[in-house]
């Protein structure tokens, strides 16, 4: 073996200490531009497209979202948390998640037709059957750029790639008449553009290589890892599952509108979170004092904003979907104001990314099993009820899975309910003040027979006011998510002014 090949990267307790508030901001930044393109994208599409055209898209991606656990296998995860790397356990990484992107690929498109009859449907889950080839080619290199905390890099790749394949593409095909098709190739566009910039950041190009010893160590951490993401998977599709074989097209549009108008807020935190944490837990590995005060200070701090948008996304649903989307979108408006919660309890995935860094690997996939399976039994009960009953179905076993979830945390790190209900208690207190605030604001401007536009501005800026005015608030509660503020402004600013 060459000397390149036994080349290592070490991570070891002299590793630099990662910059968790830097990297946290560009993560944010990255969210929340693409939120803004993701945004502008959808409503101008939900002017162009009809409303059953979107429902075929979350039904196609049930399908994409199944076989895209198998094709990524835990690859990136394996790398991230791994204390030591060598060229030739990259160049082995590379091979499976290219291996597994194309078989995924070729068994989805031959098999396509089995689960539609609609000729549209059947062909978007073609054409986006080509994203697992995309990922399987940049898998590695956003693997090592997650290591190394280069937020900076990714923050313009996913800009990139986002605007230019789903915003252009999507728009444009639209606009020129090619319907719903116009959705899919859009999101193979993006996974395609993603990748490519991906590697082109870390400017070296990994060749495919045959080490069984690196395969074994990477397939014995991703099977338990894929077993895993597939819990994950069923836990957020069977609730799509359902609804698209017992309601018609447009209620599940519906439904599915109202899940995601919750995942884009709630993905520009937890995603933030749960990126950075993975490599914050893997670095401190076995040092158990430090990761529970890690965890606990996280948990606080991402409660914070995630309680913040719950309770403005359920005072103001009704009048945001009309405002956003048009009339033709209000039913969406009920089943989002119950999901809103769930941006709240979707903080399990702070354990999640706990569980993966300490090869808690069978801990994460029992947590996922039982959220999967109540979210099966609670979408079949709760369907007699329409999307309605299936958004209170959903929010409960969500609620389920962050209780349990927290409970193997705490025994993990040797913490207790007091200390972690304590961590808890700014947000419900920044809940409790929001709701308050912009109860009073929104029913009075009901009262005065206000534009929804102008509903929608006020309370969010009424929320914004209490939010930034109890985080700057003398109570000590509130002491440290506002020296997080502060020290970040800070190298903020002295960085801008240096540059």
């Amino acid at each position: 073996m060459d000397k390149q090949s036994d080349s290592t990267e070490s991570t070891g307790a002299a590793a630099p200490s990662p910059d968790l508030a830097g990297n946290a901001f560009w993560r944010m930044v990255t969210l929340m531009i693409k939120l803004v393109f993701q945004m502008f994208t959808l409503i101008v599409l939900s002017r162009i497209l009809p409303v059953a055209a979107f429902g075929k898209l979350a039904y196609a991606m049930i399908f994409i979202g199944f076989v895209s656990m198998a094709a990524r296998f835990g690859v990136t995860p394996a790398i991230i948390q791994r204390p030591d790397l060598s060229e030739r356990f990259l160049r082995a990484g590379f091979t499976l998640a290219m291996l597994f992107g194309v078989v995924g690929s070729l068994l989805l498109f031959l098999t396509a037709p089995l689960f539609s009859s609609d000729a549209e449907t059947v062909g978007l889950i073609q054409i986006i059957s080509l994203i697992f080839v995309f990922f399987g080619f940049g898998s590695v290199a956003e693997a090592q750029l997650l290591r190394e905390f280069n937020f900076k890099a990714i923050f313009f790749v996913e800009l990139i790639a986002f605007f230019l394949g789903y915003t252009c593409i999507s728009i444009g095909m639209a606009l020129a008449g090619y319907g719903v098709w116009s959705l899919g190739v859009a999101a193979a566009m993006t996974a395609f553009l993603r990748s490519f910039l991906m590697v082109l950041v870390k400017r070296k190009f990994l060749f495919p290589c045959w080490s069984p010893e690196h395969f074994r160590d990477l397939l014995g951490f991703g099977a338990g890892l894929t077993l895993s993401a597939f819990m994950y998977f069923f836990s957020q599709n069977l609730d799509y599952f359902v609804a698209g074989n017992m309601l018609d097209e447009e209620s599940l549009a519906y439904y599915a509108r109202a899940r995601h108008m919750v995942k884009i807020p709630s993905e520009i935190i937890i995603a933030t979170a749960y990126a950075i944490l993975l490599s914050a837990f893997s670095r401190l590995n076995s040092d158990r004092c430090q990761l529970k005060q890690l965890y606990i200070s996280s948990a606080s701090t991402v409660a914070l904003p995630s309680i913040a948008i719950a309770v403005v996304l359920i005072l103001i649903a009704p009048q945001l979907m009309i405002f956003l989307f048009g009339a033709s979108w209000e039913s969406s408006a009920l089943p989002l104001q119950f999901l809103a919660m769930n941006c709240f309890f979707a903080l399990y995935t702070i354990g999640d990314a706990l569980f993966v860094s300490q090869r808690k690997i069978y801990w994460q996939m029992a947590s996922q099993t039982v959220f999967a399976t109540s979210v099966g039994l609670a979408s079949l009960l709760g369907v007699k009820w329409g999307i309605v009953g299936l958004s209170i179905g959903v929010l409960l076993c969500t609620a389920a899975c962050y209780t349990y979830v927290s409970q193997m945390c705490l025994r993990l790190l040797g913490a207790t309910w007091s200390e972690f209900i304590q961590c808890q208690l700014p947000a419900l207190v920044m809940g409790m003040a929001i709701a308050i605030a912009g109860g009073i604001v929104k029913y009075g401007l009901l009262g005065w027979n206000s534009p929804d536009w102008l509903i929608v501005f006020v309370v969010s800026v009424i929320a914004l006011s209490v939010f930034a005015g109890l985080v700057f608030s003398p109570l000590r509660m509130f002491e440290p998510h506002r020296t997080m503020v502060m020290d970040l402004w800070k190298k903020k600013s002295a960085s801008f002014f240096r540059n």
